[in-house]
């Protein structure tokens, strides 16, 4: 499983012969937030803006942006034609940095179930981290991650497959008893599982092909409390 640094801390755990865990950690910021913060300090700071010029959704900004004026690293105030526009707290900077810093895990989490969804912003949060090699390193574990559920979504459909062709010959036979719910809830759990394997393979295609454009990315932004010159 890949990605399991964001919210999460490292403890000492005596009479464990010092071995070190991960638990998790409130405090933390996961990597919607972190996103949403390197924006904002870079001017795009109501949701019209985050829809219009990043592509995201009002509906998955605007909460994560209340959150994080509640938490105190936002401010908001109405703008012009009543919209919402927010600012960073210099409570707000010193956390993007501290998520930026040296000595922070340089990988950003990809959910186990929906990789493809995340690996944009995992990439783009690695880039703006740490550079174009560690985006070129994002992008290829988010590649290998959905290759493998794709594998694994493959052999089950296989074993589905198997089961359903036994079931048949069952019913083919007219064995007493049989249950022909089985058989059809088994034929459409095979067309599911078959179909995501078959998706899941395309989007670990679709995310390699991100490769070839890391190399025309700019340099990473400078994450510091004077913007006037970010890069």
């Amino acid at each position: 499983m890949l990605y399991i640094y964001s919210n999460t801390r490292t403890l000492n755990v005596s009479g464990f012969g010092g071995a070190k865990v991960l638990i998790p950690d409130s405090e933390e910021l996961n990597p919607l937030q972190v996103l949403l913060l390197v924006f904002v300090q870079f001017g795009l700071s109501t949701p019209y803006d985050l829809m219009s010029q990043a592509g995201m959704s009002v509906g998955l900004t605007s909460p994560a942006l209340k959150r994080l004026e509640k938490e105190g690293l936002l401010t908001c105030a109405s703008g012009p034609r009543n919209r919402m526009r927010y600012s960073m707290t210099e409570k707000g900077e010193d956390k993007l940095r501290a998520s930026f810093g040296s000595g922070q895990p340089r990988q950003w989490r990809l959910g186990r179930f929906d990789t493809f969804e995340s690996a944009p912003r995992a990439i783009f949060l690695a880039w703006a981290s740490s550079g174009v090699d560690d985006a070129h390193r994002c992008v290829s574990r988010a590649a290998k991650e959905l290759e493998h559920q794709s594998q694994r979504k493959q052999r089950e459909a296989e074993e589905l497959h198997d089961s359903m062709l036994h079931l048949n010959a069952d019913l083919a036979r007219g064995e007493p008893g049989f249950d022909k719910g089985i058989l059809i809830a088994m034929v459409y759990r095979l067309m599911k599982v078959a179909s995501d394997a078959a998706l899941l393979k395309l989007q670990a295609e679709a995310v390699g092909k991100m490769f070839p454009l890391l190399s025309d990315l700019p340099p990473a932004p400078q994450i510091s409390r004077d913007q006037g010159n970010p890069w």
